[in-house]
């Protein structure tokens, strides 16, 4: 506990309500159900808290002992993998701060070519921390780097975006960053629309949040017009964004202009037979 909040728990009468008292969480409003007096340490023992207790005690005392004894016999931790690129990038992004020449925490970024799904993740951070500091005019590249910045990134994230856990986040992060790739924003607008589907299947779920949801999904539309409507577009993307958009429109409830809809996936896809059944399905 805080100090301030201890103080006044400590001292306080069982059963009285005590407050409000400030810390650094807020302010709280105590009552004390009960206290223990221990006078030994077996009375320590009897309590069921006391494993937690002797856990809690341990970790301090490891933690106070170690950096004295890594120090005194002089033992370094040796980091592999995305732990050994953390703490690479850790150091570099401190001694950038100190003097403000960030070059080699970029040219370390841009060389560093991921293992593993943790590199990855890594990677994406050690990006997103760059580019923030050159959009928030903290940090001046030339337009080469930076170009390359972005691009090496959305590389990255098309990697991030196959996994399982990892996909809505980084197709989102990717069609920010450039909502011109028809492709990708296809991706992310249907793993958008597919985690929603999967949240309305559950009863409850629709019952107490499915106005939200279908306001929520609604939002996918405009993005989803841009890529159907661009003449530029793969034809392929623009038949899926349409019938991305009829989805939609079931799930809200508002069919009125799907039959237009499919017409212009068949102006599109003549031989498309499968936009038939949007209609019906």
């Amino acid at each position: 506990m805080v100090e301030a909040f201890s103080d006044v728990a400590f001292n306080a009468e069982i059963g009285k309500l005590v407050g409000p008292v400030k810390s650094e969480y807020g302010f709280h409003l105590i009552i004390v159900t009960d206290k223990k007096t221990l006078n030994s340490y077996e009375d320590l023992k009897a309590l069921p808290e006391y494993e937690d207790i002797k856990a809690d005690i341990q970790t301090a005392l490891i933690q106070n002992w170690m950096p004295d004894y890594l120090k005194n016999e002089k033992i370094e931790f040796v980091f592999r993998g995305a732990m050994k690129a953390i703490n690479d990038f850790s150091k570099l992004y401190l001694e950038s701060n100190q003097t403000q020449d960030f070059s080699k925490l970029i040219d370390y970024a841009l060389a560093y070519v991921p293992d593993s799904t943790d590199g990855v993740i890594f990677l994406d951070v050690a990006f997103e921390s760059i580019m923030s500091r050159i959009q928030a005019g903290m940090l001046t590249v030339l337009p080469e780097k930076s170009e390359k910045i972005l691009q090496k990134r959305l590389e990255n994230l098309k990697v991030l975006s196959l996994g399982q856990e990892t996909s809505l986040a980084a197709l989102s992060k990717y069609y920010a960053l450039n909502p011109t790739d028809s492709k990708m924003a296809v991706r992310f607008f249907g793993k958008y629309i597919e985690q929603a589907l999967d949240l309305f299947a559950d009863p409850e779920i629709a019952e107490l949040y499915g106005d939200a949801i279908k306001e929520q999904i609604k939002q996918a539309i405009p993005g989803l017009l841009r890529i159907a409507e661009d003449i530029n577009a793969d034809k392929r993307d623009r038949v899926v964004a349409y019938t991305y958009i009829i989805r939609v429109n079931k799930i809200s409830e508002d069919t009125e202009g799907n039959k237009e809809l499919v017409e212009k996936i068949f102006e599109l896809d003549p031989e498309n037979i499968d936009a038939l059944n949007l209609l019906n399905d």
